[in-house]
C-alpha cells in the first residue's frame, strides 16, 4: 500500500514539474528551433547575427534561436534545402546568382533555387579590404593588389573562410589580375590559407601571415585591431580600376572608397569594391514566424548598428530594406513592410 502511494506521489510530482516547465514554453518542449546561419566567427555578420538572434529569442515565443557560423556564399544552398526554419546571412549578389541557378551555383542547381527567399537587405556595404604588411608592400614596391600578385616577393595569403562571400570575391579578384590559388601556391614561398576572421587575425599578429584579404563592413573592429596591433607594419592595398570595372559588370559589384582616417595612420583614401547583403530564408517558413523577424529587424536598426560598425548605414535606409535583394520577398516580411509603412497597397 506504501509502495503504490509513493508511485502515485512520484507520477503526481512529475506531472505537476512537467506543466510548470511547460508553461508558455511548449513549442521549446516540442524542440522547435530557429537557427542563424552567420558568416566567420569574428566576423561582421557573426556579430550582427549573434545581435539579432539574442532579439529574436525574446521575441519569438516557444523558439530557441541559435547562431551558428557560416559562410555567405553557402548560406543561400543551406537555407533552399533545409527546413522553413533556418535563415542566413548572405550576399545580395550570391542570393540572385543562386535564386537564377547562375555562377557557383550553376553545378548545384542549374535551374536556381526558386524557393528562397528574403526578408530585409541592410544597405550594409561589405567592403574587400586588402591587407597587407608594410614589409611585403614595399618590397613589391606594391601599392595595389595587381602589382603584390605579380611582383616576385614570396606572400603567405589568408583569404578568410572558404565558400563565404568574401573568399569569393578575393578568388575573382586574383583571377582578374591573372592568377589564381594554384599559381600562386606553385611559386616558390607563397601559400594560400583559409580561415575564420578571428583565427586570420591572430594569425596576422603573430607573423604567421602576410596578407588577410577579405570583405568586411566599413571601420571593421577586425581590421582595427591588425592596424592597432602592427600599426607600423599593416598598410591597405587598393584595387586597380580596370580590376574594379570588370567586377563591377562581370559579377554586379560595386565601387566603393575606404575614406582616409578609417583606421590608424590610413592617411590615403583606398579604391575598392563593395557588395551589400541580406537575410535570406525559404519560402517554407510560416508567415506569423517571417512577420516576426522583420518586424524585429526593423524596429531595432539602431541596435543593429551599435552591435557592428558597418550597419551605420541601415537605421536611415530601413524603408528601403525590401528592396533590390536578389530573389523575392517572402509574404510575412511583406506583411511586416504594410504594417510598417514602408510598403504601400
Amino acid at each position: 500500500m506504501k509502495k503504490r502511494k509513493f508511485v502515485v506521489l512520484v507520477i503526481a510530482i512529475l506531472l505537476t514539474f512537467s506543466l510548470f516547465a511547460g508553461g508558455g514554453q511548449e513549442c521549446r518542449a516540442e524542440g522547435k528551433f530557429l537557427t542563424v546561419h552567420a558568416g566567420s566567427i569574428g566576423g561582421g555578420f557573426f556579430l550582427i547575427g549573434a545581435a539579432m538572434a539574442e532579439a529574436w529569442d525574446k521575441e519569438l515565443p516557444g523558439f530557441s534561436v541559435n547562431t551558428i557560423a557560416g559562410g555567405g556564399a553557402q548560406n543561400p544552398i543551406t537555407v533552399a534545402t533545409q527546413d522553413g526554419l533556418n535563415i542566413g546571412f548572405s550576399i545580395v549578389n550570391s542570393i540572385k546568382e543562386a535564386y537564377d541557378g547562375t555562377g557557383m551555383y550553376k553545378d548545384y542547381n542549374p535551374n536556381g533555387f526558386k524557393n528562397l527567399r528574403t526578408i530585409a537587405r541592410f544597405t550594409r556595404p561589405s567592403i574587400f579590404h586588402f591587407v597587407l604588411t608594410k614589409k611585403k608592400a614595399e618590397a613589391a614596391d606594391a601599392n595595389t593588389v595587381t602589382e603584390m600578385l605579380n611582383s616576385s616577393i614570396p606572400l603567405r595569403l589568408n583569404a578568410g573562410d572558404r565558400g563565404s562571400g568574401g573568399e569569393e570575391g578575393v578568388r575573382r579578384v586574383i583571377e582578374l589580375a591573372g592568377s589564381s590559388y594554384d599559381l600562386m601556391k606553385k611559386k616558390s614561398g607563397y601559400d594560400v590559407s583559409f580561415s575564420s576572421t578571428s583565427d586570420a587575425v591572430n594569425s596576422m599578429k603573430d607573423g604567421h601571415i602576410d596578407a588577410f584579404w577579405q570583405s568586411q563592413g566599413l571601420g571593421s573592429a577586425a581590421i582595427q585591431e591588425l592596424f592597432l596591433s602592427r600599426v607600423q607594419d599593416v598598410v591597405l592595398l587598393e584595387v586597380s580600376k580596370d580590376i574594379i570595372d570588370r567586377m563591377v559588370n562581370q559579377y554586379g559589384y560595386v565601387p566603393f572608397t575606404i575614406p582616409a582616417g578609417t583606421y590608424p595612420k590610413q592617411n590615403q583614401d583606398i579604391q575598392t569594391f563593395s557588395m551589400d547583403s541580406a537575410l535570406v530564408v525559404n519560402s517554407t517558413m510560416p508567415d506569423d514566424i517571417a512577420y516576426l523577424l522583420t518586424k524585429v529587424v526593423l524596429e531595432n536598426s539602431e541596435r543593429w548598428a551599435q552591435a557592428e560598425p558597418g550597419m551605420i548605414f541601415f537605421p536611415k535606409n530601413v524603408q528601403n530594406a525590401w528592396k533590390n535583394t536578389g530573389c523575392p520577398l517572402h509574404d510575412g516580411a511583406r506583411k511586416a513592410y504594410i504594417d510598417l509603412g514602408y510598403i504601400k497597397e
